[in-house]
């Protein structure tokens, strides 16, 4: 077994604990760097309070902040968050204030 195997053993079930429910939705997102006009389309995989998954061609690094644009059934929202991790044209989005209660 090697040394990723062993740490996702450990760790797994205390990365299974979310503070934060998270519920599937597929919701269509404009987002970009912090400070940058170059904006870049993709949507949401999942969606909680403080956070999203995002499926998106194009990844931003790491720590890097962002403004996000979601369209909601009750209009369009704009965001700021940081990227958590990025993988596999995956970003793991921590939001920097929770979403108002009518987005969930």
């Amino acid at each position: 077994m090697g040394p990723l195997a062993i740490l996702r053993r450990v760790m797994g079930p205390l990365l299974a604990r979310r503070q934060h429910r998270r519920a599937r939705a597929s919701l269509p997102v404009d987002w970009r760097l912090f400070g940058s006009v170059v904006g870049h389309r993709c949507s949401t995989n999942d969606l909680s309070s403080c956070g999203a998954m995002l499926e998106t061609v194009t990844e931003a690094p790491v720590g890097a902040p962002l403004v996000i644009g979601l369209t909601t059934r009750q209009g369009a929202l704009e965001v700021h968050g940081r990227v958590a991790w990025s993988s596999r044209s995956r970003m793991g989005i921590r939001f920097t204030r929770p979403l108002p209660s009518f987005v969930l």
